[in-house]
């Protein structure tokens, strides 16, 4: 994935990407058999933005858990609410660059389908 992105995010532009929350975690995590660097990891760092979206309560996201099931899975919990806005941290060992707080709840759309050109 981080491949695709840099061989295609065009000369002296920024690209938006957007990804669930672990392939845009920047740092080794440990949550199957073995540690691995998500995808933003893979990115240089200092062209890279990495945010964790979050909205405020329960929403709902299309997703994938264990056991290969797919599908709309609820996430959040009812009363955890921010401001809307960005926090950037500046902690190179974290997750993510920052967070993105969204205000409303969020609700789950079926992922769709594209198709990546090849280079």
């Amino acid at each position: 994935m981080a491949d695709i992105i840099e061989k295609n995010a065009p000369k002296g532009f920024r690209a938006l990407v957007l990804v669930g929350n672990v392939h845009a975690m920047r740092t080794k995590v440990d949550f199957g058999p073995e540690p691995y660097l998500p995808m933003a990891g893979h990115l240089p760092r200092r062209n890279t933005l990495s945010l964790d979206i979050s909205s405020n309560g329960v929403s709902s996201a299309w997703a994938c858990g264990g056991q290969g099931q797919c599908g709309e899975m609820t996430f959040g919990r009812k009363g955890d609410e921010h401001a809307r806005g960005l926090i950037l941290t500046k902690k190179s060992n974290e997750w993510y660059d920052g967070q993105l707080f969204l205000g409303s709840v969020t609700t789950a759309s079926v992922p769709q389908t594209t198709t990546i050109p090849s280079p």
